[in-house]
Parts: structure tokens; sequence; C-alpha cells
């Protein structure tokens, strides 16, 4: 999905770029996956709605480093302005006007 958005985007998208991205995101990523497997796994242990809830939760991880990469890509915020897009799911254009109060 990264790599998409920053083909998308126009961006040379090499290792170079992908360690730089991941690497601002890293321990939120991490921290981020364990939460998430963890819920995952004991969400499932109720009948039926486990796997919607266990959907929802990766879902919304995905959603958080979809909206950090287009952030960072396209709308071209720094790798800590994304950092922090990942961290509260919020689109970039709400971070800016925020900062620039």
């Amino acid at each position: 999905m990264v790599a998409s958005i920053a083909h998308v985007s126009g961006r040379e998208f090499n290792a170079k770029a992908a360690g730089e991205f991941l690497g601002a995101l890293g321990a939120s990523i991490g921290a981020g996956l364990v939460f998430r497997e963890g819920a995952r796994a004991a969400v499932k242990l109720v009948p039926g709605w486990g796997n919607a809830i266990s959907g929802g939760v990766a879902a919304t991880g995905t959603y958080a480093v979809g909206r950090a990469a287009v952030a960072y890509f396209i709308d071209g915020v720094s790798l800590s302005d994304a950092r922090q897009i990942f961290k509260r799911g919020k689109p970039a254009g709400l971070l800016k006007k925020k900062t620039q109060k």
C-alpha cells in the first residue's frame, strides 16, 4: 500500500525512502502490530462478533498507515507530522490547520 501511494505521488520509492518512512513510524507501527494481533486473537474467542471486531481492528491500523503515507508522500508533510497523523489517525489537513494557529 505504501509503495503504491509513493508511486502515485510521483516520488521515487526505493529502499532508502521506505526505510526513512517506516523508520519514522517505527516504534508506533511495532506497538500497533503487537496490540492489533493481540486484540484480534482475543476477540476471535467470541463467536461471530469476534471476526467483525478483528476486521475493524485490522482496518483501523491499515487506515492509520495509509493516512500517514498519503500525508508524507502526496501532501508533503514532514516525517514528524506523518508520525503524528499515524498516531492520531487524522487527515493531514486537520494537522496543518492546528499547527498554523
